[in-house]
């Protein structure tokens, strides 16, 4: 006898999984991985589910497919020789891979299996997606386009959703889980999956994983647009609601959501039910059996068709989904007697119809078209084709046909137009009907824009440039539709943001074209791309332009630049209301303390006044009282923002850190927490991130930036904080994986390939793997940093790390950058101690000198440095005697000093200077000076016992080549002992 069974789960690692399953429903996960399945109900070859209670615990479900199927199936219909469905929990902290399951004509035709399957949310962090089918417009080309240039997750349809959605996934739908889903999966038992996109993911033996790009494209379902839940239809009965979720071939489910005391029997199943539990307690009870089941959530139950004498009872309220597999399929009765009604085709009728018009004419002329016809289709009897063509009207016509279709597709098929300027790389070529769908597409959106419909714009104009990505014309297009938009689709201004660069290389940086673009940044607040693509080219920027790029360097808090550029302005650009503010604030906050009041109340005037400018004022307002600590002028000007519905992430960021200088840590910490606003731009998200950094909040940063990364990561300076949080972290398992994941990323290798090299070095050397380091450093050095100072950074910091070579080589590369620096020199001081690079020494001590002539340190290194190399003994001497003058006081100065001395054979001056000298005080550095220069002394006075006995202390490893070549030339002068 069979009784209502459960079973141990099968947990499987994936690495966009989580321990989500384990914290909801307290399943014993395997420690230190990530857990992305859970099957729960499993009859594969590779993973049989292994009963958990009663007489038949320790089988599995195949064995009971074997030994008892009548029992267990019932009506249902076995699946190749297995139990029809397969059960999973889906725990997505990261999104799996973009994939498709075939139908069962694909699956036949490339040898996998078909699969259907339902998705019910059982968690849902806040702002959590499922992407399933398309987006409208989306056809086959822009697919396959969007797979090569990795962004097909723009292709999908995004649906939101919370806990108790549900989405029927049928065969055909490509689809993906976004990240803080936990998902029942209720599925046809099949494993076929054609993996489409994988986020750059790396397996186990650290190759990307295997993608099946042929055949998804086989599989995929190109009218499958915009899918949507399983509507929330409940039927109410006593103590229970009920909705179906899914009808279909391979299953029925269905919802229940229950009060305490619901009971339920399975007296009419023919069928076997599968039971999972979403929350509440269930008890499952067998009377034949005696099994009595309590079920919690995340626990599922499989009751055999036989065992109908069981009941359900909802010990407390409850949701919990019930399936059944399909019923064995049969025929319809009789069908095989009856005769299909014959058709007779078209051209049949009329050959009949023109045979007995002949014969009712009487024969035909001896030199008529019909008998020379038939005459030379006598010739023709061992050409079949051509004897068809002589004799069958229909046949010529279906033949032309055939070669007018031809033809057509000749002309229309074939990508040989091309579409880019010339000379430009890639090279973009469309057919002549991607010309004609792009034309219609541009009309349709230029429709739908006429008519204020921009969503159904924003969806044209994107198919438009999925069949003519090199047209400049549909690429403004998109831009300006979203430039139209106050709060467009963030996925479209995404996309528009992205689009700006292709349309600049497109049109070689016209000026319509870079106003146009300016204009996008500017009214979405991207100031940073503002500045880098102005900033380069400020003498040849237009009015509108100069007046862009003036208010980006304020934003930018590049201050300097910003009054550089407001100076370069006519007094006609200068009455601009937006520059003029941008100045107002400059005065209240940089410019003379006669004007600061005047720009301050200007500026509140316009923070309380009407738009456009209200808004400007007010971030204005929050970027100077952040700079200035005034918390109450920049809560004013936020919530000023905040009932405009204007505030943008990098505001909240600001606020926080804001809160945390004034003594505010815990309310900007509580702040932080509950920001759930998901990022539009790549800024956002970096500001964000350094926030929560900033407050000391590194696990939120790296879930954040592990969220929203891959999807917004096309600018380097996501990666730049992604890397610099690990890093303060020190986390160095994923300081190495994010290293990993920019080189992996095409978009962003070749501009961040030293950065990523420097983070796995700083993982290496936290880990002792030091030889690693080396290369890495090595190989980061090679390479050029995203800019001249982080570079420099990077430098002093592997100095102080104790790789000098790689930093000497980083520091050699930028020097035209920081030749008027004198902390540049000081650090090259510093790398050629280290490397004991004398003329290095020589060289960077005499810059740093000219830069900072009163520098006394700089003074004395550049002695030092004379006194090394000795080749000017002279200029040694009188520089160290004013040094000394200076600072009699100093040790350096009088040990350097007593060098140059005896370099000039003045011993006895530089004795009496070594004698003031008290050695116990001295550094380990100062220490070997000071006997190098007693030993010296000791030689040239022919104290030669004396000369021995310091030598024996002298650490040769702390001295340059030219030193211990001097050192050697005075050993050789003390005699022989013997």
């Amino acid at each position: 006898m069979l009784y209502p069974l459960i079973f141990h789960p099968i947990f499987k690692q994936h690495p966009w999984g989580g321990r989500n399953i384990e914290r909801l429903f307290k399943k014993p996960l395997p420690p230190d991985i990530m857990v992305g399945e859970s099957w729960e109900l499993s009859d594969r070859a590779e993973a049989s589910s292994v009963i958990a209670n009663g007489p038949l615990a320790g089988r599995d479900l195949h064995w009971l497919i074997e030994n008892h199927c009548d029992e267990l199936l019932g009506l249902a219909e076995m699946r190749n020789g297995r139990f029809p469905l397969l059960v999973k929990i889906l725990d997505a902290m990261q999104a799996p891979s973009v994939q498709v399951h075939p139908s069962a004509a694909v699956a036949r035709k490339l040898g996998g299996e078909p699969k259907t399957e339902l998705w019910y949310v059982a968690y849902a962090e806040p702002g959590a997606l499922l992407y399933a089918g398309l987006r409208p417009g989306i056809r086959h080309l822009q697919f396959v386009r969007s797979i090569e240039e990795g962004t097909v997750i723009d292709c999908l349809h995004t649906v939101p959703v919370k806990a108790g959605d549900a989405m029927l996934v049928p065969a055909g739908r490509v689809h993906t889980i976004g990240p803080g889903n936990v998902i029942f999966e209720i599925q046809e038992n099949s494993d076929t999956t054609y993996r489409i996109y994988d986020w750059n993911r790396r397996g186990p033996d650290g190759k990307p994983r295997q993608l099946h790009i042929q055949q998804a494209i086989e599989a995929v379902d190109f009218e499958d647009f915009e899918p949507e839940l399983v509507p929330a239809d409940f039927s109410e009965q006593e103590r229970v609601r009920t909705r179906k979720l899914a009808d279909t071939d391979p299953f029925t489910i269905e919802e229940k959501q229950a009060s305490a005391g619901f009971s339920m029997d399975f007296r009419q199943a023919d069928r076997p039910t599968i039971l999972a539990v979403v929350s509440g307690l269930v008890r499952i009870h067998h009377a034949g059996s005696g099994t009595d089941l309590a079920l919690g959530p995340g626990q599922f139950c499989l009751v055999p068709a036989s065992a109908i004498d069981t009941d359900l009872r909802a010990e407390a309220q409850s949701t919990f989904l019930i399936a059944h597999p399909a019923v064995k399929s049969a025929s319809a009765a009789g069908a095989e007697g009856q005769a299909e009604r014959q058709i007779v085709p078209p051209w049949q009728v009329y050959e009949s119809r023109r045979r007995m018009q002949s014969e009712l004419a009487g024969p035909a002329p001896k030199w008529s078209w019909d008998r020379v016809k038939h005459r030379l289709a006598r010739r023709l009897v061992y050409s079949p084709f051509l004897r068809m063509l002589l004799l069958k009207f229909w046949f010529r016509i279906a033949v032309l046909a055939f070669f007018l279709v031809l033809l057509a597709l000749a002309i229309l098929l074939p990508p040989v137009w091309r579409s880019t300027p010339p000379g430009f790389l890639p090279i973009v070529k469309i057919s002549l009907l991607d010309k004609i769908q792009a034309r219609t597409l541009r009309r349709t959106a230029e429709r739908a824009t006429a008519a204020g419909d921009y969503r159904a714009a924003a969806d044209a104009w994107r198919a438009a440039l999925g069949n003519d990505l090199g047209s400049a014309e549909l690429t403004r297009g998109f831009i300006r539709n979203t430039l139209a938009q106050d709060q467009p689709d963030k996925a479209d201004l995404r996309s528009a943001l992205y689009l700006v660069p292709w349309l600049l290389r497109l049109t070689g940086t016209n000026h319509a074209d870079l106003e146009l673009s300016v204009q996008l940044f500017d009214k979405f607040q991207v100031h940073n791309q503002v500045y880098e693509l102005l900033a380069p080219m400020t003498n040849a920027l237009t009015p509108t332009l100069q007046l862009a790029l003036t208010k980006a360097a304020f934003f930018e808090n590049r201050i300097e630049d910003f009054l550089t550029y407001w100076e370069k302005l006519t007094p006609q650009q200068k009455e601009d209301p937006e520059v003029a503010l941008c100045y107002a604030a400059y005065l209240t906050s940089w410019g003379p303390e006669e004007t600061s009041l005047e720009g301050r109340n200007r500026l509140l005037a316009a923070a309380e006044g009407p738009q456009p400018l209200r808004n400007l004022a007010n971030r204005l307002l929050l970027i100077i009282s952040s700079s200035r600590g005034d918390i109450a002028t920049f809560e004013a000007a936020f919530r000023r923002l905040e009932e405009a519905k204007a505030t943008t992430a990098v505001n909240h960021a600001a606020y926080w850190t804001l809160l945390a200088s004034v003594g505010r840590k815990d309310e900007a910490i509580k702040l932080a927490r509950d920001y759930a606003y998901p990022p539009r731009t790549a800024r956002e998200v970096a500001r964000v991130a350094t926030a929560y950094a900033a407050l000391g909040l590194n696990t939120e940063a790296q879930n954040y930036l592990k969220r929203y990364a891959t999807a917004l990561g096309t600018r380097e300076d996501i990666w730049q904080v992604y890397g610099a949080v690990a890093l303060a972290g020190e986390d160095w398992e994923r300081l190495r994986a994010v290293a990993l994941q920019m080189r992996s990323m095409p978009a962003l290798e070749s501009r961040l390939r030293s950065l990523s090299y420097y983070y796995e070095g700083r993982a290496d050397h936290a880990t002792g793997r030091n030889a690693a380091a080396l290369l890495a450093f090595q190989k980061a050095a090679e390479s050029d940093f995203p800019s001249p100072s982080m570079a420099n950074t990077i430098a002093r910091t592997l100095i102080s790390l104790g790789y000098p070579g790689p930093a000497r080589t980083i520091l050699e590369k930028i020097e035209e950058y920081f030749v008027s620096k004198p902390d540049y020199w000081e650090t090259m001081v510093s790398l050629a101690i280290m490397l004991k690079d004398e003329q290095l020494l020589l060289k960077a001590s005499r810059e740093a000198l000219r830069l900072s002539p009163t520098n006394p340190v700089m003074a004395n290194r550049y002695a030092a440095a004379l006194v090394i190399v000795g080749n000017r003994p002279a200029e040694a001497v009188t520089l160290t005697t004013r040094l000394y003058n200076d600072l009699p006081g100093a040790v350096a100065t009088q040990i350097n000093h007593s060098l140059a001395l005896l370099m000039n054979r003045r011993a006895d001056e530089a004795e009496t200077l070594l004698d003031k000298i008290i050695p116990a005080k001295l550094d380990p550095e100062e220490l070997n000076s000071y006997r190098v220069a007693r030993f010296h002394l000791a030689v040239q006075k022919g104290r030669f016992d004396q000369a021995r006995q310091i030598l024996a202390q002298i650490e040769t490893v702390r001295m340059f080549p030219s030193e211990q070549r001097w050192l050697e030339e005075a050993r050789k002068q003390i005699p022989d002992t013997n």
